[in-house]
């Protein structure tokens, strides 16, 4: 509503909009090129041509919260180094990083991300491929083309919406909970597809419509049938499947408890000042080993480091040192190297 014309209530839709996106992207970076996307998708659907100054006014929504967010890391880190936890971690989700690719090349990259987006959202996930060309098929042949359904260009434009993600930050996608980047175009590929049947099975006891002026009339009554029957069948399949598949936490940590319980054990440690503890064995228990290539030799500041634990270039280097208790089964002292 906000791109509609109206004077004063569309002034405040506007306002409404921009702030609403920018405090979206203020917590997080995933939706950022997806409402983009969409704020150009719908102006090309609608046919209103390109509307450069709105996109540019909504583009410091987003320019905005992140910069703020980068401030924050210039304070707590100082410039050269928040340059490199921005740099280095947009560029290792990129793809960039050719050692992080392991031996895949960008386009091989993103066709994994992709593929594996939508085994997260669904599995398997080709059905929903196949739910898409039937439905396409109902709504170019079978008389579906009416106004309550969606079109294929809303479709590809929700798909290349939630492919923008994936397109820039391929490795950032792989994340189980970045499924939700097509839950737009695949609600809407289903609840079609559910309504195509209802409809055909409506028009095989009732009749269709006659065309109107300038559309085209539907397919022969035998192609109904067909669609029919094979739309029960996967509709069937589909909904089982969907009703069969875990619904459980998507990350296991019953492997790490022991150190989950050290960590509540560090926490009772009587301290002078609020404590800030460093564990660089926490990476590989996280993430892969070469997420955060030399942490080893160096802690150099990356965006997936915790802000209690980031390392100050004040503090790289320096020898810390820390005393463990005798009862964590890591007694002694020991020294990191941040």
């Amino acid at each position: 509503m906000a791109g509609r014309s109206g004077g004063p209530e569309q002034r405040r839709w506007t306002i409404a909009a921009w702030v609403l996106e920018f405090l979206l992207s203020l917590t997080s970076f995933d939706s950022v090129f997806f409402v983009y996307a969409w704020l150009i998708g719908w102006d090309l659907l609608e046919k209103r041509g390109f509307r450069w100054r709105t996109y540019l006014l909504f583009a410091l929504a987003p320019v905005t919260a992140h910069g703020l967010q980068f401030l924050q890391n210039v304070w707590y880190l100082g410039w050269t180094d928040a340059v490199i936890d921005i740099k280095d971690a947009f560029l290792l989700k990129h793809g960039a990083d050719t050692g992080y690719n392991v031996g895949q090349g960008r386009l091989g990259v993103i066709l994994a991300s992709v593929a594996i987006v939508f085994q997260n959202l669904m599995n398997p996930g080709w059905l929903l491929f196949l739910l898409l060309g039937l439905f396409l098929f109902y709504r170019r042949y079978l008389g579906g083309r009416g106004g309550d359904l969606p079109s294929g260009a809303l479709l590809a434009v929700l798909f290349l919406c939630g492919l923008a993600f994936v397109l820039i930050l391929p490795h950032a996608a792989r994340m189980p909970y970045e499924a939700r980047q097509m839950a737009p175009f695949a609600g809407l590929i289903v609840s079609g597809f559910s309504w195509s049947f209802l409809d055909t099975f409506r028009a095989s006891l009732h009749g269709r419509r006659e065309p109107a002026e300038g559309e085209a009339p539907p397919a022969a009554p035998r192609f109904a049938a067909g669609y029919l029957v094979l739309s029960a069948v996967l509709l069937v399949v589909f909904w089982f499947s969907f009703a069969l598949q875990g619904r459980g936490s998507v990350y296991d940590i019953t492997r790490i408890m022991p150190e989950v319980r050290f960590a509540e054990a560090l926490r009772t440690m009587p301290t002078k000042h609020e404590a800030v503890f460093f564990d660089i064995g926490g990476f590989q228990t996280f993430w892969d080993p070469v997420y955060v290539p030399g942490i080893r030799r160096s802690c150099r500041s990356r965006s997936t480091i915790p802000a209690a634990g980031r390392c100050s270039a004040s503090t790289r280097r320096r020898e810390l040192p820390t005393t463990l208790p005798p009862w964590s089964g890591r007694a002694g002292r020991a020294s990191r190297r941040c």
